[in-house]
């Protein structure tokens, strides 16, 4: 798997994310990457150990520019920065710190859906990729999975407004 490869290669791999990093740390770990080199929104506890759903002070809030903050935080700074990949126009400006940076799209995507809408549209992601010089990925697997977990939700959603 990648993440073994690139680990066996001398690369050091971060998860830099916009969600609670206590919601990725299973996936992390699955993935072999340590808990300290997952960059995401932490939140705050209160002293009965409850999350508050409040992001703690301690890092930058993981969401847009924060993303490329937490790096320097972190001591990812300049050009130490390889690849990046991200999946949103809130990813750009970590993937303007990159030496390659890698917007990834969902393949045969005609018009806006609902749920990412224009700002997070795939026609918008591949404008930006382009001006931006990012690698365009158009992930081939997935995007069925992702219709139908969409189409549940909207199902669900307009069953609870009635």
């Amino acid at each position: 798997d990648l993440v073994n490869r690139l680990r066996s290669g001398g690369w050091r791999v971060l998860i830099v994310t916009a969600s609670p990093a206590e919601a990725v740390l299973r996936g992390a770990q699955e993935l072999g990457i340590p808990e300290g080199d997952v960059l995401g929104v932490r939140l705050e506890f209160d002293p009965a150990g409850r999350a508050t759903g409040l992001p703690a002070p301690s890092m930058p809030l993981t969401w847009c520019e924060g993303k490329a903050a937490a790096l320097d935080a972190y001591g990812v700074v300049g050009g130490r920065l390889c690849l990046a990949v991200g999946n949103s126009m809130d990813d750009v400006p970590m993937l303007r710190r990159a030496q390659a940076g890698i917007l990834c799209v969902p393949r045969g995507s005609t018009k806006e859906d609902r749920w990412t809408g224009e700002a997070e549209g795939a026609q918008r992601l591949a404008r930006v990729a382009a001006e931006e010089g990012f690698w365009l990925h158009e992930a081939t697997q997935g995007r069925e999975e992702y219709l139908r977990l969409a189409a549940e939700a909207e199902g669900s959603s307009e069953s609870q407004q009635s």
